[in-house]
């Protein structure tokens, strides 16, 4: 007997109505987790590395009612403070700038500078020095080793160069060197916008059944079953996806949820239709357009090759073995993008596995290969945060007579005796970090 892997992507609609026997179990009510959009607002997010602190706590008094120039500034300064030294390290000296009335410590008043114009500060000896180019350090959450390209991507657009970015992935950070325009249009974008974090929760359920018309999970089933759980409002399943409907009689129908839909409340709905388990539970963090790996895989080894040494003289030959191994699972990768009130997924599901083994070679040289039947799917699709979707569905049919094939009516028959379906289901959450 030989098992034939089918593999369907759900992207348009749920499936079919299901004709199996409902098992009479109590589903779970519908409860939120969390909420579908979080806001944290860090005040630290973007900093400079220089020598603010180090600057002595000198009382100073100035008044300017105009801009003023740089240079002409910093000699103010020195003149006041006959100590010390202010020199700048400028690209354009002329730059001219806003003071504030200010009564009060020097280190108050280049922080006040450096907050409005990204100014960096370096004591050296009796000298500080003022540059316009500074150490900039960012503060990323989630960073991992293939956010690189995405993040010099974002700083692109403050026309950063990539030899200016450096990712320090022990920390967390990325540090870049920005001019003070660039500085300010950066800072002046996280305060905007933020940087979003979506969380992503998968779960891998496992359902066997002897239906032949449909596979996977039936969305409109599980939101009927869903929504005589709830006392306001209702799920709905739109396309592949679960979402929250809520409104009353005066007002028009919402679509989207303030909250998360808690995805355990999902499985035990469809765990009172139809006997699963609980495969798989995966969840994760990822940096908006960075991508989410999976790997369900196990890796099998097997002697991929024999080859004989020879021995010394008057000994036996030996033999010598190569080891490979074949992936037999499912791996899926997801990139997110979007904002905080659609979400653009790009997915990507892989599922190999391995359906028997090929004898190659006599005698002692006679190996066995694994024959490996693959899989591969790739879509894009949208939701909103605080939706659950269904990404894919996967079907194991024992029966000899069943074809190769995408899946169709056609592909196999009702003669076969079990099937075994794989869902894979996902909810995304948001987390936007802006500056304060």
């Amino acid at each position: 007997m030989r098992k034939i892997v089918f593999l369907i992507m759900i992207l348009l609609s749920g499936c079919s109505a299901m004709n199996d026997q409902v098992i009479n179990r109590k589903p779970l009510p519908v409860i939120f987790e969390g909420k579908a959009v979080e806001v944290r607002e860090v005040k630290d997010l973007l900093t400079i590395k220089d020598d603010l602190e180090k600057i002595p706590d000198y009382n100073i008094e100035m008044q300017f009612y105009k801009d003023i120039k740089i240079l002409d500034f910093a000699n103010a300064l020195s003149h006041g403070l006959p100590d010390i030294s202010i020199m700048i390290d400028f690209f354009s000296p002329e730059q001219k700038i806003i003071v504030p009335k200010f009564k009060g410590k020097l280190k108050d008043l280049f922080k006040l500078l450096q907050e409005a114009y990204g100014y960096s500060y370096y004591v050296e000896g009796k000298n500080i020095i003022i540059k316009d180019n500074s150490q900039v350090i960012l503060k990323v959450p989630s960073v991992i080793s293939n956010d690189e390209r995405n993040i010099k991507d974002m700083f692109s657009i403050f026309e950063v160069l990539p030899d200016d970015i450096h990712i320090d992935y022990g920390r967390g950070v990325v540090v870049a060197i920005m001019d003070n325009g660039q500085y300010k249009r950066l800072k002046q974008y996280l305060h905007d916008y933020g940087i979003y974090q979506y969380q992503i929760d998968i779960v891998v359920i496992e359902d066997t059944s002897n239906r032949t018309d449909t596979v996977g999970i039936d969305l409109a089933q599980i939101s009927a079953v869903l929504s005589d759980q709830m006392p306001v409002g209702n799920i709905n399943a739109i396309g592949n996806t679960l979402s929250l409907i809520t409104g009353n009689p005066t007002s028009q129908l919402t679509v989207g949820a303030a909250k998360i839909i808690n995805l355990s409340a999902v499985i035990a709905a469809y765990d009172s239709v139809n006997e699963i388990r609980l495969d798989q539970r995966i969840r994760m963090g990822v940096l908006g357009g960075s991508v989410a790996h999976v790997d369900l895989s196990r890796k099998v080894p097997y002697v991929a090759s024999i080859t004989a040494v020879a021995g010394a003289v008057g000994q036996q030959a030996t033999n010598g073995y190569t080891f490979e191994t074949a992936q037999d699972g499912i791996v899926i990768d997801i990139k997110p993008s979007g904002d905080d009130e659609s979400i653009n997924i790009d997915t990507s599901i892989n599922y190999e596995q391995i359906t028997s083994y090929l004898n190659v070679g006599v005698g002692s040289y006679a190996i066995s290969r694994p024959i490996v039947q693959a899989r591969s799917y790739k879509s894009q699709f949208c939701m909103r945060p605080g939706d659950i979707s269904l990404i894919g569905s996967l079907r194991v049919l024992d029966d000899e007579s069943t074809q190769s094939g995408l899946l169709n009516k056609l592909t196999y028959s009702n003669k076969s005796k079990l099937n075994r379906d794989l869902s894979i289901l996902m909810g995304v959450s948001v987390i936007k970090y802006k500056m304060i």
